[in-house]
This record gives C-alpha cells, structure tokens and sequence, in this order.
C-alpha cells in the first residue's frame, strides 16, 4: 500500500497514526474521509459514513476521520454522535 504516513490526536487525546490501522490485518479496507464542522455536505455526509462502517465494519471496513476544525471541541460531540473513530488536524 501506498500513502503518507499521519499521526493527530483522537477524542481522547490519544496520538492515532494511519499506519497503524492500515496494518492492522482485521482491517481490510481503510476509508480516510477530511472533513469539519462547518462544512454542511461533510455533516450531511458523515450519517451515511456512519451507517456504512455499522453495516461493513465486522467485514473489515475502518475509517478514518480527520477534523479540519482548529477547534477541537467543535468536532469531538459530532464524532460521539457518529460513532466513527475521529482524529484532529490540529495538534493539541
């Protein structure tokens, strides 16, 4: 696999790095979606990402949700709601 290697922060402050759960053999397929809160369609979007990863994630389906907000407090209740790994761009 080909890709440039992350590391931010999860909701609970931990570092997450994208190799990680790449080489993680229980995930057999990685989907990194951008996104921030105050874009609209990525809001609108991340319930039906939601609702993938619930249905595929026993198949081997991750995501990995990367917060483009500077605020982390912005994007931690989103990802609660989901249910999605979530991850900030911004270091804290």
């Amino acid at each position: 696999p080909y890709y440039i290697d992350m590391e931010y922060p999860d909701v609970n402050g931990s570092m997450v790095k994208l190799s990680d759960i790449v080489n993680n053999p229980k995930n057999k397929c990685v989907y990194i979606d951008f996104w921030a809160t105050w874009c609209g369609p990525c809001r609108i979007f991340m319930e039906s990402l939601a609702k993938t990863y619930e249905q595929y994630k026993d198949k081997g389906l991750e995501v990995y949700t990367i917060s483009l907000d500077n605020d982390t407090e912005a994007w931690q209740p989103i990802s609660y709601i989901t249910y999605l790994p979530a991850t900030d761009r911004h270091e804290q």
